[in-house]
């Protein structure tokens, strides 16, 4: 793909495909080459398809920059993102390469100044 040959990336990728059971990397380059081509659709395709893989067998592959890619896929096919499910991956993506818990309870300004007075009031 380098070579900016997209097409006979995609040939390779195929031949690797009928040799081999599904993994992550073959659908995420399969999805850039189709990037490349402007192949909206197919692009998105293989991306969600990597998620599935990755999520099954190797969820350290789903990174924040992975999910800018289905997010971009999504936004180039004119295709809405479900808001609760796809929106809070791309967050808890993040959040985890932060090195945050995203199953961490927020904290909102009334739990913190709640918690401020208590403290205050505890050491009177």
């Amino acid at each position: 793909m380098n070579a900016n040959e997209p097409r006979d990336a995609l040939q390779t990728l195929d031949k690797a495909r009928s040799k081999f059971q599904p993994s992550f990397v073959n659908e995420y380059f399969t999805a850039m080459a189709y990037a490349r081509m402007k192949d909206s659709t197919n692009a998105l395709k293989h991306l969600v398809a990597a998620e599935v893989v990755a999520r099954a067998t190797d969820t350290n592959r789903l990174t924040h920059t992975f999910y800018f890619q289905l997010g971009a896929a999504y936004e180039r096919a004119h295709k809405l993102m479900d808001d609760k499910v796809e929106y809070r991956r791309l967050v808890d993506a993040k959040l985890t390469a932060l090195g945050a818990s995203p199953t961490a309870p927020a904290v909102t300004p009334a739990a913190s100044s709640a918690a401020a007075s208590a403290a205050a009031g505890a050491s009177r």
